[in-house]
């Protein structure tokens, strides 16, 4: 696994005092099969007595009983069991419920259905059920007295054993090795007859992901392949993900063709070891209850570190419906012990095994393993805080950088009359739109003239490559085609209301686009590191490449969904932007959930929640643009303060829209008749628009 990677990493800067070494897996060349046809009595057909005997020396043992009649302390057993015992109880309320679903179908399976794994609904409804209608199914089918019989060769002795020629596993054993260091080894031999139906895509394994104590305290299981063969040949098996599952499956597709195969798994896992009081537990599923196919007989062998260590051993055959009594038999030797299925593994039930070690046998855990059996469960959590930490520590000093003057605008703005206005008193009004006007009279575009109660605006030229292109796209809405005056009365209403919307229009398009220039190192900064949280947190999942795309495509929903919480500038447009906002990042929390730990999934909508406030922080007065403003008003002053000097002359003229929109038409009038004065005509457009 991946996270062994950050082990190492890990160990290496604390001068870490163990290493690994992980057999490399070779491609998988020249499957060999047992051939069994080629001998006459290979196969051979048995009549309904002689089948039902065989069958019946394997069940003799096997008297089912209900839950009540299990020991108590074994009623833990399994994070699937106590779940489905938890469901059939009701004991979901109403929204945890809609909650999982709603994981459950964003949740994708990282490969597609394999015949040889059970439909995880099927199995469920199976174990759920209290008759006994599906086992009865499988047990009939199971003493079919037309099923032929096959001869094969089956470990560890390779005794001849006459077996079903159908589509199962006719044997299963598991070497289990706990390790002093906590983690445990598993080499699995499993024998397989396959037929081309289930098992024509190879043999999966199945695994569980997380394993639950009494208390429903959940840990993530962490898996290493070490080496994989059938048949004694090396075969390329990777590990992947379905649902709440980790699958062993192969890297390749390849055709098993009929026959009889030895497969052989051997794995690592850590953080399997659950802690209880002064002891480590160890729960295992041997059947590993999730295949489409029956196991006739199951065995498992466990070794400690210390045998005189074992507390508590216990195993049992059978589902949520009940388990079966003395269906399993336990011996033991010098150094381990080794458990026997009585009866067959039917779809739907399992072999579990339950050991409780003293913690005395184990060594010491140093801080480093502490650290990473923590990252297994905590580590979407450990990342997503880190990057939320360090967004929230760079929006800190720079929003202190900034309100200490010392930030100054990098982006350019064009300062025109309306943008003055905007950013001087934060509005767009009538004023602000015949400060655009005395702008276009200013560069000779326009002349502005009024006789009596006739006022007109005459186009003077067609160059106005000195416009932006929402203001060209405005005079061309009072302008149309080829006329070149514009009279402002009321009945030329519309055009002079498109005009204004235009205006208004563009003046918010380019107040956004300077937002954006100026926070852009900032918006950079935090997109980054969002990056590198999503990059870190896929590396140590399985499926690192469905993991990131599920993350950064749900990020860019999350930061539309954030950015609608400022959207709007009516107040029923605002009520609707914030409830549309609010579910959109319900449903980011949901999608999010469903590939890392739900709190992990809050601190990454809160890194992107902080990033767009900051942005609207830097966007405010007081921040970024506090420069500008500043500059306006130093202008403002420096009019007041030379109001003589720019009073007289053509100064005034290049000074009016300026003069207009900072309010000082009453301060700053010419000392004599100036044709070019404006402000008055202006003051008449106001009362007609």
């Amino acid at each position: 696994m991946k996270k062994l990677f950050f082990a190492i990493c890990f160990n290496i800067c604390l001068l870490g005092i163990a290493n690994a070494k992980i057999t490399p897996i070779s491609g998988y060349t020249n499957i060999t099969q047992q051939i069994v046809g080629n001998k006459e009595d290979a196969i051979k057909e048995v009549d309904r007595e002689e089948f039902a005997e065989f069958l019946d020396k394997r069940f003799k043992s096997a008297k089912k009983a209900s839950k009540k009649e299990i020991n108590k302390t074994t009623s833990h057993i399994g994070n699937e069991i106590e779940q489905l015992k938890k469901e059939d109880d009701g004991g979901k309320n109403f929204f945890r419920e809609i909650y999982e679903r709603a994981i459950k179908n964003i949740k994708k399976p990282a490969i597609t259905h394999r015949d040889d794994v059970a439909i995880e609904e099927d199995l469920k409804a199976m174990v759920r059920s209290e008759s006994s209608d599906k086992l009865n199914e499988q047990t009939q089918q199971w003493r079919n007295p037309l099923v032929p019989m096959v001869t094969t060769f089956l470990p560890p002795y390779n005794i001849p054993t006459e077996v079903p020629a159908i589509e199962h596993i006719p044997y299963l054993m598991n070497n289990i090795e706990i390790l002093p260091t906590g983690m445990v080894m598993f080499e699995e031999t499993i024998v397989v007859v396959a037929n081309g139906q289930k098992l024509k895509s190879g043999l999966t394994k199945i695994l569980p992901s997380t394993i639950s104590d009494r208390k429903r305290k959940s840990q993530h299981i962490d898996y290493t392949i070490i080496n994989v063969s059938i048949n004694d040949e090396p075969i390329d098996y990777k590990l992947a993900t379905s649902n709440d599952k980790v699958l062993l499956v192969p890297e390749k597709d390849y055709n098993l063709p009929a026959g009889i195969y030895t497969y052989k798994f051997q794995y690592l896992a850590d953080n399997l070891l659950l802690k209880e009081d002064n002891n480590y537990m160890l729960y295992w599923d041997v059947g590993g209850n999730g295949w489409n196919l029956i196991v006739d007989r199951s065995y498992a062998n466990i070794r400690t570190p210390n045998k005189k260590a074992v507390v508590h051993l216990e195993a049992l055959i059978g589902s949520s419906r009940g388990f079966y009594p003395n269906a399993v038999s336990i011996e033991e030797d010098a150094s381990s012990y080794t458990f026997t299925g009585n009866i067959p593994l039917f779809i739907g039930t399992g072999m579990h095994i339950l050991t409780k070690i003293d913690k005395e046998a184990f060594n010491a855990m140093t801080f480093g393993q502490a650290f990473i059996r923590s990252f297994y469960n905590y580590g979407d959590i450990y990342i997503s805080f880190i990057g939320l930490l360090v967004i929230a520590l760079s929006f800190a000093i720079s929003w202190q950088y900034i309100t200490s003057g010392k930030s100054r605008i990098k982006a350019s703005l064009s300062k025109t009359a309306l943008m003055i206005r905007y950013m001087l008193y934060e509005k767009f009004d009538k004023k602000s739109i015949c400060g655009f006007l005395l702008d276009l009279y200013k560069k000779n575009i326009i002349d502005i003239q009024q006789s009596g109660e006739t006022i007109l605006l005459i186009k003077c030229t067609d160059n106005l490559k000195s416009l932006l292109s929402y203001e060209r796209k405005a005079l061309r809405a009072i302008f149309p085609s080829h006329e070149t005056t514009f009279s402002v009365t009321k009945t030329n209403k519309l055009p002079l209301k498109r005009f204004i919307k235009i205006l208004e229009k563009g003046l918010k398009r380019d107040v956004i686009k300077f937002n954006l220039k100026l926070n852009f190192s900032y918006l950079l900064f935090s997109i980054a590191m969002m990056f590198v949280v999503w990059m870190t947190i896929s590396f140590f999942k399985i499926d690192t490449i469905y993991v990131l795309s599920v993350l950064a495509l749900t990020s860019l929903l999350t930061f539309f969904g954030a950015s609608l919480w400022y959207a709007g500038s009516k107040k029923w447009i605002k009520i609707i932007a914030k409830y549309v906002a609010i579910n959109l990042l319900a449903i980011c929390f949901i999608i999010y959930s469903a590939v890392i730990h739900p709190l992990g999934a809050l601190l990454i909508i809160g890194s992107i929640v902080l990033t767009i406030y900051s942005v609207k922080m830097f966007s405010k007065r007081n921040g970024l643009v506090r420069s500008y403003i500043q500059d306006i008003i130093k202008q403002k002053e420096h009019l007041l303060n030379n109001k003589d000097t720019i009073t007289l002359g053509k100064g005034f003229i290049n000074n009016q829209s300026l003069i207009w929109v900072c309010d000082l038409e009453d301060e700053l009038k010419p000392s004599t008749e100036n044709s070019n004065y404006k402000i008055p005509v202006i003051k008449n457009i106001i009362n007609r628009i």
